[in-house]
């Protein structure tokens, strides 16, 4: 039952199966495997601890004690119970390349990892940690490549599926991404990450009955302490304009500040109940460990006017009105804010502002195609560019140069998206995500360049914090200079 997966089956025959012979060692090994399988980490060490001098199962015993401490955050722990001695099976190389992971030790992971996949090139548990390696550097066709070949060899393996799922998450192919988070739930019915990857996905659609249905599944399942559900349902809340509602749930959570979505959150509503020095607090803290969000910037900025500090203030924003993408309110606050230090900028500020007024005609459009996009929908949002572009041929709207050829790329023209990209650069040649678009699309087009590795760079320079742009950034100078990244 348990190698097909059916957990809550197995769990069930072998707890009958105790109560017949509650001293049978083999039923009690496989009750500690069960509770692994089930993430109840805690169970799984009581049960194996008394299997540790046994002479037929205490090498099994103590390489899934050892998964359990990893599991329940004792990495130095799981360590000291595997020992020293030369690893023999896929699961102590797998602990060993967490357990470094978790304290910090990458060289040693990634040393256990290259020894472990040599002499066991088939375990799902050493495929799922190198597409997770790869995952974090940014390589997502190496990390898809892994994850491939983990389901293949782990076809009940819910790390596999988690895996895919993240992978496809992040290439915004949701259903794809739905379908593996299902298989998570069918063989782990509790498993919080798929549950809240799933409610992730649903709020990015725009379907917040669905996704607040399954944080009440989630937090009947969990007890309702879950820090990140607690966060999702304040963030529901306050995209309802239920701000109190929202600081309510914010408090109960207690100190966010290890949680920086929690921490940015806390800071937009303390801006909304007009608290501007609490609120200045947070998002400073949020911005300074490395946080991005628009909105965020934005409330930052306007607190800081509050309270009089208006150099901060258009400091805080300026970033924000550069972008080529910025919206009417963010240049009109930085026109407002750089009208006495910065009178020329301030005046470039508003006639972006006019040249958006003019092109309020193709706004809802361009809309739907966010709408398209934020759904994973890239052949719609390719559609309604397409039509833009052939309405408007001589177009220097940045915005829909960049997204067209984003979109383009994202259905594998890449030259039509790199000559897309060069038209926006040409516009715009400072801005990040333009400087990561041509990039990317060069990449793509031809492989890695010194022209692309210098773009991707800029972009990294301009936007550190961007997930995305540091993403395609490492993969083409991971090519282009032997693993060195940026």
């Amino acid at each position: 039952m348990l190698s097909n997966g059916k957990v809550k089956e197995a769990h069930i025959a072998v707890r009958n199966a105790l109560a017949e012979s509650p001293g049978d060692p083999h039923l009690a090994l496989l009750r500690g495997q069960i509770a692994l399988a089930e993430g109840n980490a805690d169970l799984a060490i009581t049960t194996l601890k008394r299997l540790l001098d046994h002479a037929e199962l205490g090498a099994a015993a103590r390489e899934n004690l050892a998964r359990a401490q990893l599991m329940s955050g004792q990495g130095k722990r799981a360590l000291e119970t595997l020992g020293n001695g030369a690893d023999a099976t896929a699961l102590a190389f797998a602990v060993r390349v967490g357990a470094h992971t978790q304290g910090g030790d990458f060289d040693a992971a990634g040393q256990f990892l290259t020894q472990g996949l040599a002499k066991f090139p088939d375990s799902a548990d050493l495929l799922v940690l190198a597409g997770d390696r790869e995952l974090a550097i940014g390589d997502l066709a190496k990390a898809r490549g892994y994850s491939a070949r983990a389901l293949k060899t782990g076809p009940k393996d819910a790390q596999a599926f988690l895996l895919a799922g993240r992978i496809a998450m992040i290439e915004r192919k949701f259903a794809e991404a739905e379908q593996h988070f299902d298989a998570v739930l069918a063989l782990r019915p509790n498993f919080q990450t798929a549950l809240l990857a799933k409610a992730a996905i649903a709020l990015d659609r725009g379907e917040k009955d669905e996704a607040r249905a399954i944080l009440e599944k989630a937090s009947n399942q969990l007890g309702g302490s879950a820090p990140a559900i607690s966060y999702y349902q304040a963030q529901m809340a306050f995209d309802a304009g239920k701000i109190e509602e929202a600081n309510r749930i914010l408090q109960s959570m207690g100190d966010v500040s290890a949680f920086p979505p929690a921490t940015m959150l806390a800071g937009l509503v303390a801006a909304k109940r007009g608290q501007p020095e609490q609120a200045i607090t947070l998002l400073r803290r949020f911005l300074d460990r490395g946080g991005e969000d628009g909105r965020a910037r934005l409330a930052y900025a306007l607190a800081l006017a509050e309270v009089g500090a208006q150099g901060d203030a258009y400091a805080a924003i300026r970033p924000l009105a550069d972008a080529a993408n910025a919206p009417a309110q963010v240049l009109d606050v930085a026109a407002k804010l750089a009208a006495r230090s910065d009178p020329a900028k301030a005046q470039a500020y508003r006639a972006r502002i006019g040249k958006l007024k003019a092109e309020a005609g193709i706004a809802p459009q361009m809309a739907s195609a966010d709408k398209a996009i934020r759904a994973g929908d890239w052949k719609a949002a390719d559609g309604i560019y397409g039509q833009l572009l052939r309405d408007n041929p001589q177009t220097d709207n940045v915005v829909l140069l960049n997204n067209a050829a984003f979109a383009r790329l994202e259905l594998g023209d890449a030259k039509s998206a790199v000559a897309l990209g060069r038209r926006a650069l040409a516009l715009a040649p400072n801005d990040p995500t333009v400087l990561d678009t041509v990039g990317w699309a060069l990449y793509k087009a031809d492989g890695p360049s010194p022209e692309a590795v210098a773009l991707l760079r800029r972009a990294v320079s301009a936007m550190p914090e961007n997930a995305n742009i540091r993403r395609h950034a490492n993969v083409v100078a991971r090519e282009m200079q032997g693993g060195a990244g940026v």
